[in-house]
């Protein structure tokens, strides 16, 4: 089943860490309905994204696609409440 998922991701400040997660969407010719990122204490990237067209196996698979950037931090896969 389908539902809408969220990702919440730490980062390193890194200028191309925000387009290189984005780029893991495009690749697979999808969109996120809500990309946002925050800069906190010059230091972490928080990085929000929410799907709602990938099952919850296909975004466990993408979290680890995530996870593999050297500059992320951590990711944490919830359900979006709608």
């Amino acid at each position: 089943m389908i539902s809408a998922h969220r990702f919440d991701i730490s980062a390193e400040n890194d200028p191309t860490v925000f387009s290189r997660i984005l780029d893991l969407f495009s690749t697979r010719n999808l969109l996120p309905r809500l990309a946002c990122a925050r800069l906190h204490d010059s230091e972490v990237l928080s990085i929000e994204l929410e799907i709602d067209t990938l099952s919850e196996s296909e975004c466990c698979y993408l979290g680890k696609k995530f996870e593999a950037i050297p500059t992320v931090i951590s990711v944490r896969l919830t359900k979006s409440a709608d």
